[in-house]
């Protein structure tokens, strides 16, 4: 009896594990409060079951795709006028609905770069002012979660990532919509930039934050486009040899001993020592600066977005 009761929890569990596995579903780029871009074809994509009939209703369209074998699946909407009219959009499959509010249709930017566009507002000169004011309800932001990544990810996990260097929780991966609540971790030269596009052209715009402190060029550029310019044979090679002479306990021992030093310089001016380092330096193949690794690992899940446009900062 206990091994038919077994059988049946398997099943049960299986036959959920596939129903939820053949639910329609968007990528995370997608979400309640979005941007769409305005005068141009938008991509929308997705999961669903294998050879899926998808369909999408936003406004006044009806548009349907079948799923690949892969259970992948896009949609091109028609383009439209911007609009401050906050719309919904269905996403309808054979087993479920996914259902976004508060979309607006206007200009969609994305802000890349190192630690000057990652810096965020509540940090800048007069932030606080900027702050205070920033009651846009037709401004939207979206900070992609910070990632390096061998291969390129498909989609990224909307998170609340404690943040060391502020001792704070930053939530990364939703649309939010701009309010003094909302703006203050956010890149400060990307809401300034968005803010002063709003009031000069009165459309939505929306603000997707790609930045990472610390990060080379090198770092944005595909493995594909890196590989094609001679140039950088030197830097693949330096960076193929750090992955294969890795030791992380000697890496670790090396931190120690740097450690050491520091601390019994800090001993004699009377300052605080750091804490002793217990981790060795993460695997290199994942730095944030391993050519090609910051593209694979936030870019690339946002490929075939549309947007108006980019502004990148590399200072």
């Amino acid at each position: 009896m206990k091994t038919l009761h077994l059988w049946l929890a398997i099943l049960l569990f299986t036959g959920l594990a596939l129903q939820l596995k053949a639910q329609v579903s968007l990528f995370h780029i997608f979400d309640n409060n979005m941007v769409l871009q305005r005068d141009k074809p938008v991509k929308v994509w997705g999961l669903a079951a294998p050879q899926e009939k998808v369909k999408i209703e936003f406004g006044s369209q009806i548009k349907s795709a079948i799923a690949n074998k892969l259970g992948e699946w896009n949609i091109y909407l028609d383009p439209m006028p911007a609009s401050t009219q906050p719309r919904v959009m269905k996403i309808t499959g054979k087993a479920n609905m996914v259902r976004f509010t508060n979309v607006l249709v206007g200009d969609v930017w994305i802000l890349g770069g190192q630690s000057n566009m990652e810096f965020d507002l509540a940090r800048i000169f007069h932030g606080d002012v900027e702050i205070h004011s920033a009651n846009f309800r037709n401004i939207r932001l979206m900070t992609i979660p910070s990632s390096a990544n061998l291969k390129p990810k498909k989609d990224f996990e909307r998170i609340n990532e404690y943040d060391s260097w502020y001792d704070r929780f930053d939530k990364k991966g939703y649309w939010f919509v701009c309010s003094p609540e909302t703006v203050s971790t956010f890149s400060g030269m990307g809401y300034i930039f968005g803010r002063r596009l709003h009031m000069a052209s009165q459309v939505p715009i929306g603000l997707v934050d790609v930045s990472l402190g610390g990060t080379t060029i090198e770092a944005w550029l595909t493995p594909e486009t890196l590989a094609n310019m001679p140039e950088n044979s030197s830097l693949l090679q330096q960076w193929h040899e750090k992955v294969r002479t890795y030791d992380p306990d000697k890496d670790l021992k090396e931190k120690i001993k740097n450690w050491e030093i520091r601390n019994t310089d800090k001993l004699k001016q009377g300052l605080e020592t750091s804490p002793k380092p217990t981790e060795p330096t993460p695997y290199p193949a994942y730095d944030r600066n391993y050519p090609g690794s910051s593209y694979t690992g936030m870019v690339s899940l946002i490929a075939g977005l549309t947007v108006k446009g980019i502004v990148f900062h590399q200072g």
